[in-house]
């Protein structure tokens, strides 16, 4: 009994010694500073380490995520501009509402977001007045004028210039680094030939369109194609040199000016781009009052969508990636859009679709995957 009662009284003196130890670490860990410092959100990493680097992928897979949803939502764009050409929209029109309703909405966010507006001046002031000529106003003129001119065809495939182009002043710029003897260099450059020849052979193919101004004899589009091998890929040019000038000036906006807020950065581009649109607009239409006139039908969805989805959230989501990457990140999802458009086309529109556009698309697919893990490896090897 004697030898019992010992071992039961060392049994409960190494009990009452491990609770202590216990609660002297639970102490010196509530009074650790940097347990002071973590937040809210921080504190279930803290408490389990080994989700760091689970969050950390699901982190990095969210540039990922919204530059292939940016591209689904231009393509939804295309289908619906698409239906209201072919009920008579003005293309000028179209740009005023459109502008108009995203600076409304981007306006009602700002204010939901119970940020101050924050007032621009000097080079910040300069920069935003060129985004909105680059990419709400000249940048959109042109590329509607010029597909007026231009086969759906041939514009598409100087539209997919857009990206290689985004590269390669990124490379002379330095902002871009190229190696051509390294293997991740040359899977960049020969994803971005890729990405490119995927969206030629798709838009050279005959059967489904791919462009958002299509016009044909029976579609009733106001507009009738005359092909003009000078103006048409001239102006379309002009267009997508205006879209990578875009990208890259807001690259270096949102990288120099990065406590400036989103919203109200595209709230002010907005703005302006719809003051010169809507000078445009009314400068064109002159007396032509029905092509103002609003009604329950497939224009007033088309000024809505593209105002708000398109305008406001879409380009709020771009200046979001490319603070999170860069411009060349973002416009390398760009050539997505035009398969976006042709499954779209071929569900909704029911066109016709061609064994050559499905492997123009598989090839976009696949070059974008090679590009990306081009950029990738050296972040690993880093």
């Amino acid at each position: 009994m004697v030898r019992l009662n010992e071992a039961h009284s060392a049994h409960i003196s190494c009990e009452v010694e491990h609770m202590v130890n216990i609660l002297s670490n639970l102490q010196a860990i509530i009074h650790d500073p940097e347990l002071e410092m973590l937040t809210l959100q921080q504190l279930p990493l803290w408490m389990f380490p080994h989700l760091t680097s689970s969050v950390g992928r699901v982190k990095g897979a969210i540039p990922y995520v919204l530059g292939f949803t940016i591209q689904v939502l231009i393509g939804c764009n295309s289908i619906m501009i698409k239906s209201a050409f072919r009920a008579n929209m003005k293309f000028t029109v179209f740009l005023c509402y459109k502008n108009i309703v995203a600076l409304c909405a981007l306006l009602v966010a700002a204010l939901y977001s119970r940020q101050r507006p924050p007032v621009p001046k000097g080079c910040l002031l300069a920069w935003i007045i060129c985004l909105a000529v680059f990419e709400p106003f000249l940048g959109q003129l042109a590329v509607f004028a010029g597909l007026r001119f231009t086969p759906a065809s041939f514009s598409s495939c100087i539209i997919a210039v857009g990206p290689a182009l985004t590269f390669i002043v990124s490379w002379y710029r330095r902002s871009e680094t190229v190696h051509i003897h390294e293997r991740p260099s040359q899977a960049k450059l020969l994803g971005v030939l890729m990405v490119i020849g995927g969206a030629v052979a798709v838009s050279l193919i005959d059967g489904p369109t791919i462009t958002i101004a299509y016009a044909s004899t029976s579609s009733g589009h106001p507009y009738k194609l005359s092909n003009n091998w000078v103006r048409g890929p001239l102006l379309v040019g002009i267009s997508v040199i205006l879209s990578v000038c875009y990208n890259l000036l807001m690259q270096e906006t949102t990288t120099k000016y990065a406590d400036f807020p989103l919203v109200w950065l595209n709230a002010y581009v907005v703005a302006i781009g719809a003051l010169m649109d809507t000078i445009v607009a009314v400068a064109l239409t002159g007396r032509t009052t029905y092509a103002w006139m609003l009604g329950l039908n497939v224009k007033l969805a088309c000024y809505l969508y593209s105002g708000v989805v398109i305008s406001a959230f879409t380009a709020w989501l771009q200046s979001r990636v490319i603070r999170m990457r860069d411009a060349v990140f973002l416009t390398s999802f760009s050539p997505l859009a035009t398969v976006v458009v042709m499954v779209l086309g071929f569900t909704i529109l029911k066109e016709e679709l061609d064994s050559g556009s499905i492997a123009g698309g598989g090839v976009i697919v696949i070059g974008l995957l090679v590009f990306h893990w081009g950029r990738r490896q050296p972040a690993l090897d880093a």
